[in-house]
């Protein structure tokens, strides 16, 4: 079970990131109500929480190797 939370923790990341990456380039969202800084923010926002989910993935991981 811990395996497969691992595996969806890492892909949940890279699908941040991914969709972060294609929302400040524009193909995903490209027109945004508040104008192009306002997309571009919410594309950092969106990357920097996949980011965010790899760290705390990897951290997790890390822990279980070392209560072994």
């Amino acid at each position: 079970m811990g395996n497969l939370l691992d595996i969806l923790g890492y892909l949940i990341s890279a699908l941040m990131v991914g969709c972060g990456i294609l929302i400040i380039s524009g193909f995903l969202v490209p027109k945004f109500a508040g104008g192009d800084r306002i997309r571009v923010l919410f594309g950092v926002v969106v990357l920097l929480y996949g980011v965010l989910r790899f760290v705390q993935t990897r951290m997790k991981g890390k822990r279980k190797r070392d209560e072994r």
